[in-house]
């Protein structure tokens, strides 16, 4: 039985979320920090794994729409810490850790869906 390459990709996409997962509980369980600083570097790996380039006849075009959105990858990703580590520095870290999970769970299972269906969405 042969497996198509989605089923691979899946797979190994599946593999690097959930050890992103165990580096960030394990980061933020040790300081919010670098929770944070995991989180942030994390989500710019994954944002950039999950990437569908788009191809048109102009080549320039392409190169500014890739720069572009791996410019808006670190923002978000930047934007993502900080607000992991205000949450986590201002509130119960309990409460919040498990809730910031839950959201990361759902932007990272956003991302891999879109991937998987090839629909380009930021």
């Amino acid at each position: 039985m042969k497996l198509s390459e989605k089923t691979w990709v899946s797979l190994f996409l599946l593999v690097v979320g959930a050890v992103l997962f165990g580096l960030i509980y394990l980061a933020a369980k040790w300081n919010c920090v670098a929770g944070a600083i995991v989180l942030g570097f994390g989500y710019y790996i994954w944002c950039r794994c999950t990437y569908v380039a788009s191809t048109h006849s102009d080549p320039a075009g392409d190169g500014m729409a890739e720069g572009f959105h791996a410019l808006f990858d670190i923002a978000l990703s930047i934007i993502y810490a900080v607000t992991f580590l205000l949450f986590m520095l201002f509130s119960n870290p309990v409460s919040v850790f498990t809730i910031s999970m839950i959201v990361l769970l759902v932007l990272f299972v956003k991302r891999y869906l879109f991937y998987i269906f090839n629909i380009t969405f930021i």
